[in-house]
C-alpha cells in the first residue's frame, strides 16, 4: 500500500519516488488511489478486483499510470473499487461490481474505467464499502450499490445498479461514507447521518430508524464529517472556525483539545488526520501498524504532530487518504467488521 516498491511497514513516513504534484489521495481496503495536478490519476496496492483500472488484476507495490484518464477533478475509493470525477462533471469507476457499485447497470467487475450511468454535473464523490455516492452542482445526493443496510438513505432495502437521487436530502456540501454509513453536511452547516445503526441511534438527542438521514443535534457550522466504523460508530466533523468536534455513537460530540487552524480532516480505521493551515499533519488514535506516523507505534489519545511532514498553506488531503483494513467480500459480508 506503500507503493515504495516494497512490502516493507514503516512507523514513520516514507517518500513514494518519482511522484510529485499530488493534488488528492483516496484508499481503499488495501489500494491507494492518486490525482495530481495534471488531471492524470495513478493507483497501486491490490487489484484482485481490477481496483487499479490498469486493465489487470495483477497487484502493483508502485504507482502505475489509469490509462485513458485525464481532465480528472476528483478521486474516491471503496473497499475494493474507485471512482473518478472528470472535469466536465460525468463520473467514471472501475474494479469490484459485486454489490452494483460501480453503477454502470451491471454487476460485472470492471479492470477498466467505465462511466456512471445518468450523473452529469458531478462536483464530489465518496465511498463505503459497496455503495458510492455523488454530489451534483446543485446540491443534490446521488447514491447506488449495495442497499442491505440502509445506505441508499431511501427508507428501502432495494440495492440500485444506477445512481438514484435522494428523494428529499437537498443543498448538499460533502459527503463522507465508511462500511454500511454515510455523513453528509448540507450548506446550513447540519449533519445528517444514516446507514447500519443497529441500535437506531445517530446520537444521544435523536433517533430515527436508520435507513434514512437523520440530522445530528447541537451540531451547527460543520463544513465535513467522516465517519469510521470500528467496534463503535466514530463520527469526527471540522467546523468553519478551524476547529474539530468529535463523538462516537450515541455520545454527544465533544471539541478535540488542542487543534485550531483546520482546514481538513479525515479518518482511517481507527485513527485520525487533520491538516493545520501551516501544513503541519496532525494525528490520534490507535496507532499498532505506526498508522500515526509518530515512530512510536503507541496509540495516542491527543492529536500528535507527524514529524518531517509540511503540505504547504494550501490543503491537499482528500476524505480517505489512509485504508481502512476489512476482510475479502463473501456472499453475505457485514459491513461494519474490519
Amino acid at each position: 500500500q506503500f507503493g515504495d516498491g516494497t512490502t516493507k511497514s514503516s512507523l514513520k513516513p516514507v517518500q513514494i519516488k518519482g511522484l510529485s504534484k499530488v493534488k488528492s489521495i483516496a484508499a481503499g481496503n488495501a489500494h491507494v488511489v492518486i490525482l495530481k495536478t495534471d488531471g492524470t490519476v495513478w493507483t497501486w496496492g491490490y487489484n484482485n478486483y481490477g481496483q487499479l483500472g490498469n486493465a489487470t488484476t495483477k497487484s502493483s507495490v508502485k504507482p502505475v499510470q489509469v490509462k485513458g484518464l485525464s481532465k480528472i477533478k476528483a478521486v474516491a475509493a471503496g473497499q475494493y473499487h474507485s471512482l473518478a470525477v472528470k472535469s466536465d462533471g460525468t463520473l467514471l469507476a472501475w474494479g469490484n461490481n459485486q454489490y452494483r457499485q460501480l453503477g454502470d447497470g451491471t454487476v460485472v467487475n470492471r479492470a477498466t474505467p467505465v462511466q456512471v450511468k445518468g450523473l452529469t454535473g458531478v462536483i464530489a464523490v465518496a465511498a463505503g464499502y459497496y455503495h458510492s455516492l455523488a454530489i451534483t452542482k446543485d446540491g443534490s445526493l446521488w447514491t447506488w450499490g449495495d442497499n442491505r443496510y440502509g445506505q441508499m438513505g431511501d427508507g428501502t432495502a432495494d440495492p440500485k445498479e444506477t445512481p438514484v437521487q435522494h428523494p428529499w436530502l437537498t443543498n448538499i456540501v460533502s459527503i463522507d461514507a465508511d462500511a454500511g454509513y454515510t455523513a453528509a453536511v448540507k450548506n446550513n452547516g447540519s449533519v445528517w447521518v444514516w446507514g447500519n445503526d443497529t441500535t437506531k441511534k445517530i446520537d444521544s438527542n435523536s433517533y430515527g430508524f436508520p435507513s434514512e438521514p437523520v440530522k445530528v443535534q447541537n451540531l451547527k457550522d460543520i463544513t465535513y464529517a467522516t465517519v469510521n466504523v470500528t467496534k463503535t460508530v466514530n463520527f469526527t466533523a471540522l467546523k468553519k472556525d478551524g476547529t474539530v468536534v468529535t463523538w462516537v455513537l450515541n455520545k454527544t460530540a465533544q471539541q478535540v483539545k488542542g487543534l485550531t487552524g483546520i482546514t481538513d480532516i479525515t479518518a482511517g480505521s481507527s485513527h485520525m488526520l487533520a491538516l493545520k493551515k501551516d501544513g503541519s499533519l496532525w494525528a490520534w488514535g490507535a496507532n499498532e501498524s505506526g498508522q500515526l506516523g509518530d515512530g512510536t507505534g503507541k496509540a495516542k489519545t491527543t492529536p500528535v504532530k507527524i514529524p518531517n511532514i509540511s503540505l504547504g498553506t494550501a490543503p491537499a488531503a482528500s476524505p480517505k487518504p489512509t485504508a481502512k483494513p476489512s476482510p475479502k467480500p463473501t456472499a453475505k459480508p457485514t459491513p461494519k467488521k474490519k
